[in-house]
């Protein structure tokens, strides 16, 4: 388990970077799907070229599973949705409203795996799940406690509906694949796919901020190298609940590099959505042997 929060902190600290770093690029012309595609592309070029030289075996299609493949295929494309809801929720929106928000895919994280993988809930996790919600509704009020609410905030509900189902797949995936196979397909998937935004839907007619591009591309190839590593480790469940973290590097790095305070608000909702996790965690089910109820394949 030593292992798996050493991931998910690497995790937590490359996203909340890019998270930060990506908001005051979105805010200029740069188009969101465009550096979607650029991340996507270097990152499966980078990958390419590591499984090539230390992981030939591994890309052999005739000893490849396929029911793992095609999930991690399938978790290429909603992988890509979810990206595309932060992306474009970042340009109507804050990152600090994004990190703390995101703290609810615990939520449909345990929601996928109980239908998913038939992990099972207790009234404490129900009660965690209310918990989080109230959480969430304090965030995206306005200060003034109205009913109105920041239209990117839908964004990002979107997306933390789509991180949850990508977690679980990934645990599903991962029972017959290694982490970086799961890695490579998921992110190749996402490339091909997005290749059509630029030959079909939005022409790229400049290449845009080069350092950006390079930066958030690495620490994007960071980021779901460690989602993988933390998921084939210690389960779904365990990540969702680990990356809480996310939300202390995203208000840091917001107030250093974006000069954005979080609101009394926001804080007050990010603290009752952290709170919220470790009870969470406080009701996983035990079996009469003591041992987790749900446990990760290894393979």
């Amino acid at each position: 388990m030593k292992k798996a929060l050493i991931f998910v902190t690497i995790f937590s600290l490359a996203y909340g970077l890019t998270i930060v770093v990506q908001q005051s690029v979105l805010r200029s012309d740069f188009h969101p799907l465009h550096l979607n595609f650029y991340i996507y592309t270097l990152v499966s070029l980078i990958l390419t070229a590591y499984m090539v030289i230390f992981k030939r075996q591994e890309l052999n299609l005739k000893t490849l599973p396929r029911k793992g493949a095609a999930l991690s295929a399938l978790a290429g494309i909603v992988g890509i949705t979810a990206d595309i809801l932060v992306f474009y929720g970042l340009t109507h929106s804050s990152s600090i409203n994004w990190g703390i928000i995101f703290r609810l895919s615990v939520l449909s994280t345990f929601f996928f795996s109980a239908l998913l993988l038939k992990e099972k809930f207790s009234p404490i996790k129900i009660l965690a799940a209310a918990v989080s919600i109230i959480g969430a509704i304090i965030i995206v009020f306005k200060p003034d406690w109205s009913l109105s609410f920041n239209w990117g905030d839908l964004f990002f509900w979107g997306a933390m509906v789509s991180f949850g189902l990508l977690n679980v797949i990934g645990q599903k995936a991962m029972e017959e694949l290694s982490a970086m196979q799961h890695t490579y397909i998921r992110m190749l998937v996402g490339a091909i796919i997005l290749t059509a935004v630029p030959l079909f839907i939005f022409p790229i007619r400049e290449v845009g901020p080069i350092g950006i591009i390079l930066f958030n591309g690495l620490a994007t190839l960071v980021g779901v190298v460690m989602v993988s590593l933390t998921i084939k480790s210690a389960g779904a469940t365990f990540f969702s609940i680990g990356s809480n973290l996310v939300v202390l590097f995203v208000m840091i790095f917001s107030v250093f590099l974006l000069g954005e305070w979080p609101t009394i608000l926001q804080v007050i909702g990010g603290l009752i959505v952290v709170s919220s996790i470790f009870l969470f965690e406080s009701g996983k089910l035990k079996r009469k042997d003591g041992k987790p109820e749900l446990q990760v394949k290894k393979t």
